[in-house]
């Protein structure tokens, strides 16, 4: 019966749990980790140079298009409603997508990706290994976030950020959060976010990501949440799914 008062209440306020066991084990967490595009800033990106497009032909234009069409990760969901209304002919696209990578894709001889560089972590858009564009981005962070790290730390919790950007972007969001440079980690791919975990007290830890390419970390855990809301705020009134 407690269980289902707290569960009603937590979905008063935004949260479902998928598993009521979860409460018996919140109160072992001490450490909160964070993703932080689409987590602790909007899932909305805004392309700071979309000029750039614009200089493509009308077929680089498409296969960008198509296959940003095909992901959901925020920058390809970015450039898709950048270039929603251009008229594009259609491209029969076969694209393979790399969590914390990007879009490999195939069109007739020509095979493009889109995605991150591995040389600096910007986003590149090239052409049978040949770079078209680079596009850069810009994000908002959520305003209850601030609020929210400072109330956190006053629980004496233990926070950190893990982000596949470059350092600079995670560096800015972090200093808008008042973290220091040992609480955040940048240019991580999956697989580095699993590790950080595995080796940073995961009996203790709970993180929250976006869902889209944080599977590794979220099961890394002991308890994890994703987002399914961009239109409400962190944590107070933001729905989670959260799993122990």
């Amino acid at each position: 019966m407690a269980q289902m008062v707290a569960q009603r209440k937590l979905l008063s306020m935004g949260i479902y749990l998928r598993d009521l066991n979860l409460l018996e084990h919140i109160q072992k967490i001490k450490t909160l980790v964070f993703d932080k595009t689409g987590t602790l800033t909007l899932a909305e990106l805004r392309i700071k140079n979309p000029q750039e497009i614009d200089t493509l032909s009308t077929q680089d234009q498409s296969v960008l298009f198509h296959a940003a069409a095909q992901s959901q990760h925020p920058v390809s969901q970015s450039i898709y409603q950048n270039m929603i209304t251009k008229s594009l002919p259609l491209a029969n696209l076969q694209v393979q997508e790399t969590a914390g990578h990007g879009l490999e894709i195939k069109f007739e001889s020509d095979r493009y990706f889109m995605g991150r560089s591995d040389v600096n972590a910007t986003f590149v858009f090239e052409k049978n290994g040949e770079k078209l564009i680079h596009l850069e981005f810009e994000e908002t962070l959520l305003e209850d976030a601030r609020p929210v790290f400072e109330y956190l730390k006053l629980q004496n919790y233990r926070l950190h950020v893990l982000s596949g950007d470059k350092i600079e972007k995670v560096a800015s969001i972090a200093n808008k959060l008042g973290i220091q440079e040992s609480e955040y980690t940048a240019q991580c791919t999956p697989q580095q976010k699993e590790q950080w975990l595995q080796t940073n007290h995961p009996e203790t830890s709970l993180f929250l990501g976006d869902g889209l390419n944080d599977s590794l970390a979220l099961e890394s855990a002991l308890i994890s949440g994703a987002s399914l809301s961009n239109s409400l705020t962190l944590l107070h009134m933001r729905i989670f799914i959260f799993q122990p």
